[in-house]
């Protein structure tokens, strides 16, 4: 996993060079999540957030 907390301490990292060594769905997670955070910045004034709200909610799998 990502526990890169050396930038903290102002150690130097390894930077992208261990991105393969994290886990597959650690990266869909992360694309997800912006594609989450730029549609609801588009849907939102468009729709309202009520309505946007309602679309996430609705739209999660509860199976």
């Amino acid at each position: 996993m990502l526990r890169d907390y050396r930038v903290f301490l102002g150690q130097p990292t390894s930077g992208f060079r261990e991105v393969h060594a994290n886990p597959p769905f650690l990266l869909i997670a992360g694309v997800m999540s912006a594609g989450l955070i730029i549609g609801s910045s588009v849907l939102i004034p468009r729709i309202g957030l009520g309505a946007f709200v309602v679309l996430v909610v609705t739209g999660q799998d509860h199976s």
